[in-house]
């Protein structure tokens, strides 16, 4: 799994210092992209995870656009809703892999 975004959002109404919004990629998975919330230290204490495909963001009650401008990537928002109307999931995890590992080299 890679981390593709990840930001904290403290202080919130949640937690003063630990609010922490992130964004993985699993290329491995039919649900590659995880999005995940961690509250005052963990996902055991408030938080936790989904991992979902391409077609399950529009349906997730948890709000996907948000969650990502939340992680710190709104650049990301456009390059996913394009990926949504060509229902391009391969191509889509490719790219966000490959600008992962981008990142982290330089």
């Amino acid at each position: 799994m890679l981390l593709v975004a990840r930001r904290n959002s403290a202080p919130t109404a949640q937690h003063a210092t630990h609010h922490l919004y992130a964004l993985h990629l699993d290329r491995a998975s039919a649900t590659p992209f995880v999005f995940s919330e961690s509250i005052g230290g963990g996902h055991g204490e408030r938080g936790g995870s989904i991992a979902l495909g391409l077609n399950d963001l529009e349906r997730w009650a948890g709000e996907w656009r948000e969650h990502v401008r939340l992680a710190g990537a709104p650049q990301l928002v456009a390059m996913i809703e394009t990926a949504l109307a060509a229902g391009s999931q391969a191509d889509l995890v490719e790219h966000l892999f490959r600008e992962a590992v981008r990142e982290r080299a330089s």
